[in-house]
């Protein structure tokens, strides 16, 4: 992307490292306010005990 000159031509600073950052980067473009800290997909995962994670986690490494 670089050599490409990818980066210099949508601008180095809105290259994020993560989806996070990248969303939050597209609504302070937009002039939208901060996403609440408690958003639907961190709600879904503290609502999921530890011991619920296990049994997928191991099928997914088999």
């Amino acid at each position: 992307m670089d050599n490409a000159g990818f980066l210099d031509r949508i601008g180095r600073e809105n290259v994020c490292a993560h989806v996070d950052a990248a969303l939050a980067r597209a609504r302070e473009i937009l002039g939208l306010p901060a996403a609440a800290p408690n958003d639907a997909l961190r709600a879904g995962q503290q609502s999921i005990g530890p011991g619920q994670r296990e049994p997928y986690a191991s099928k997914v490494r088999d």
